[in-house]
This record gives C-alpha cells, sequence and structure tokens, in this order.
C-alpha cells in the first residue's frame, strides 16, 4: 500500500491517485505507530471504506443505458455467448478480436476505451452532432486481473487503431479494451451526458 504524507492540512483519511492513501494531519509525523488494517466488504458498496484500486473504462452512447451486452448476448443470451467464448481456442480469439475491430454486429465482447475522450466521440456519433452518455466503469484491480486472465476483459490488439496507429476521425488511438460478453452492473461508476456541437 503506498502511503503519501500530503502537503495540505486535511483531516482523516482519502483516497488518492492510483488507491495510494493520503494521510491528512500526519505530516511530518512517525508512521511508525500505525497498524494496517484490513478493510472488509463489497469494494463495489457505497458503504465501503478502505483502500481500493481501481481500473477505469470509459463508453460512450447515444443514450442512457444500464444493461451492457454484446451483440451475441442481446440476440443468443449471456448464457450462449459465454459458452461460445469458453469454447474458443487461443487462435481463435485473435480472429474474433480482429473481426470486432472491424463491426461488432455478431461480437461477443462489448467495447470500452481506458481514454474518455474516445468514449466522448463515440458518444457524440459519427457526425459529432448527437447528444449522448459517457459511462464510467470501474473495476477493483485484482479483479479486473482476474477478468483478463479468464479472456472476460482483453486489449483489443488486432484492431490497428486500438494502439498502433490513430484513429483519424478521433486523432487518438481508440485504446479498446472489451468485456465479454456483457459488463457487470455494478461496474457502473458514473454516466454523464455529453453535448454533441451543433
Amino acid at each position: 500500500m503506498a502511503i503519501r504524507q500530503a502537503t495540505a492540512q486535511g483531516t482523516g483519511i482519502a483516497m488518492g491517485v492510483g488507491g495510494g492513501v493520503v494521510l491528512g494531519r500526519l505530516q511530518g509525523a512517525s508512521l511508525s505507530g500505525l497498524r494496517r488494517t484490513v478493510a472488509v466488504g463489497d469494494v463495489y458498496s457505497p458503504d465501503f471504506v478502505g483502500p481500493v484500486q481501481w481500473e477505469y473504462f470509459y463508453r460512450g452512447d447515444s443514450a442512457l443505458r444500464t444493461e451492457f451486452l454484446s451483440s451475441m448476448a442481446q440476440s443468443n443470451g449471456v448464457h450462449a455467448a459465454e459458452s461460445f467464448l469458453s469454447t474458443r481456442s487461443t487462435g481463435a480469439f485473435g480472429d474474433i478480436l480482429a473481426e470486432h475491430g472491424v463491426s461488432s454486429s455478431t461480437s461477443p465482447f462489448v467495447s470500452t476505451s481506458r481514454n474518455p475522450r474516445v468514449a466522448e466521440y463515440f458518444a457524440r456519433g459519427p457526425s459529432q452532432t448527437q447528444d449522448g452518455v459517457l459511462t464510467t466503469f470501474r473495476v477493483e484491480a485484482r479483479e479486473a486481473a482476474a477478468l483478463m486472465d479468464q479472456g472476460r476483459l482483453v486489449q483489443n490488439t488486432e484492431n490497428p487503431m486500438s494502439f498502433f496507429e490513430p484513429n483519424p476521425a478521433i486523432g487518438l488511438p481508440e485504446a479498446e479494451f472489451l468485456f465479454g460478453p456483457a459488463i457487470n452492473p455494478r461496474y457502473i461508476y458514473q454516466q454523464v451526458p455529453v453535448k454533441g456541437s451543433r
């Protein structure tokens, strides 16, 4: 656990960037008397208190959504999409990711980006004139690592505009990460309106 001393006067303990902890009125004080406490409970609960390291993902849509299912899960059900993903070899995954980079209409994955500016672009649509919604997802870091190990959170390296070259319409790489076959609603952290240009 990273501990940094606050330079400003503060009270109590507040979360810092990257899951570190900022200790307010302890600047210059000895930290040897502090005990490490273990936080217990659901980190996604609004009542949870404790240091948490989060991974953030962003998605832009034309309308507010509370359910984020892949196209395959929408048409065939979540169980069928899960089964599809579970029976694919590592080699087949590359083909699925490459196809998703072209069209997600039959994909078992839901697109997100690590860059909120990219998600805002997609919320505004191709003409950039529609109003939309930017959804921020946050996933506890160990849970995100476990999802990656299971192939349920995938960095789409098969999409050339994801990391290797910018999407010419946006001027940025898409930084695409895919959740399969759905995004757990408890990961929804924030949803804010995005205004299109008129």
